[in-house]
């Protein structure tokens, strides 16, 4: 093998240092990213839940003021029969 040679190979092995050097620091990038994204999609999910809790509340209290609305038109169609 020739100097020629030697330092060629040096020469594309430094670049292959340097390009897995940019790939490394793109996949901390990339690591990043995507743990921020997991807790993005962590707060969206526990949002959705107390929506849901939320949802059930306003169902539960809306059957109940239907429920005194029936009661209170049968009282009153009572009231009018017993008249």
């Amino acid at each position: 093998m020739t100097q020629k040679m030697i330092d060629d190979l040096l020469e594309v092995i430094t670049f292959w240092l340097a390009d897995i050097k940019d790939i490394q620091a793109n996949s901390y990038h990339i690591d990043a990213l995507f743990t921020d994204l997991q807790s993005r999609a962590d707060d969206i999910h526990i949002g959705i839940t107390g929506l849901e809790k939320d949802i059930q509340q306003i169902d539960e209290r809306l059957a109940s003021i239907l429920s005194c609305v029936l009661e209170n038109n049968n009282n009153k169609k009572i009231a009018q029969k017993a008249i």
